[in-house]
């Protein structure tokens, strides 16, 4: 099953490299049609997330700490490039993340990845470790990928397939 996990994660890796391909600094935070989660946003957030879960596993924080504060859930998002690292930084940071966490995973026992989550914000959703990574590793990225979609196609920009 993990390498089912694995496929979709590296997919989803894919999709998110193929969306911003091409996009200025201004269309990464272009919030158009009142979508909030804009671009840089949407891949910072998903980095961090990645790197949550990695923290969650007993692993050191690999997200610049500097960056943190910009991508929790419920922070205000704004439409400044200069309020937010370069798209370049933001998706070298997410295959970074990525990367980590699909090195570690298949070494992880069964008891790990069913220890109790030590966030409060994972814990009040999920009771294991490794729910929270299924979900952060699935769902969670296809949401946000669906949202850089939607900026994609409210910015008149076509979303071509993989």
């Amino acid at each position: 099953m993990i390498d089912h996990l694995l496929f979709v994660y590296d997919f989803n890796l894919r999709h998110a490299r193929h969306l911003v391909e091409g996009l200025t600094a201004e269309q990464a935070v272009a919030q158009p049609g009142g979508l909030t989660n804009h671009v840089a946003w949407a891949i910072g957030h998903l980095a961090l997330t990645s790197d949550v879960v990695m923290m969650e596993l007993g692993q050191e924080q690999g997200f610049p700490a500097e960056w943190m504060e910009r991508f929790f859930p419920g922070v205000p998002i704004v439409s400044e490039v200069d309020a937010y690292p370069s798209l370049a930084e933001l998706v070298a940071q997410l295959e970074s993340s990525h990367e980590r966490l699909s090195t570690l995973l298949p070494t992880l026992s069964t008891e790990a990845l069913a220890s109790p989550p030590q966030m409060d914000l994972v814990r009040r959703r999920f009771s294991e470790v490794g729910r929270f990574a299924t979900y952060a590793m699935t769902a969670h990225e296809g949401v946000h990928l669906g949202q850089i979609a939607d900026v994609r196609r409210a910015l008149g920009l076509e979303n071509t397939d993989l």
